[in-house]
């Protein structure tokens, strides 16, 4: 896994589609479920999947699907229970939206950065992960890490992302 980019205290992984599963520490079981689905070198299509799968990760996955040949459009298909929780936010069938502004990034509006992020994963077809600090009303929770995974119908063309979100407490000297 390497870093690819740090912005303010977010900070943006790309990872070869062969790394273990080990290297994703909150989300080592997720990325290994993901790998068990693989068909060889191909990718797992989100019709793979099974509710069971995601056991222990219920709530707290999301699934966004490409609308277009480029990789520049994308709408969730799923927004988790517990993520809708923890953003305060459904965002089940809406588009991802690039934010007007310079003000806090948040789930409804993603800076340029977070889309060079998933058209990087989607045209070289690696694994993402994205971790930083979060506002939200969950007491005790103020950092969220995000795996996204790349799903494709024909083993070949990324044309989702399983995201897996988990978040943390993470002590607030650190954003200093």
């Amino acid at each position: 896994m390497e870093m690819w980019s740090k912005i303010e205290h977010w900070t943006y992984y790309i990872s070869s589609l062969d790394t273990p599963s080990t290297q994703f520490e909150y989300h080592e079981p997720m990325v290994a479920l993901w790998n068990d689905k693989r068909h060889g070198t191909q990718l797992p299509a989100w019709s793979d999947f099974e509710l069971e799968d995601f056991k222990g990760w219920w709530g707290w996955i999301t699934v966004v699907d490409c609308l277009s040949p480029d990789g520049d459009d994308w709408v969730y298909r799923l927004w988790g229970s517990e993520v809708a929780r923890f953003t305060g936010h459904e965002m089940t069938g809406k588009a991802m939206k690039a934010k007007q502004s310079d003000d806090v990034v948040d789930v409804l509006h993603y800076n340029d950065h977070d889309f060079d992020h998933m058209k990087l994963l989607y045209d070289e077809k690696k694994i993402g992960l994205l971790e930083g600090p979060v506002n939200t009303e969950i007491p005790n929770l103020n950092w969220v890490s995000i795996n996204r995974l790349p799903l494709a119908n024909d083993g070949s063309r990324v044309d989702k992302f399983l995201n897996a979100v988990s978040p943390r407490k993470v002590p607030l000297m650190l954003f200093d």
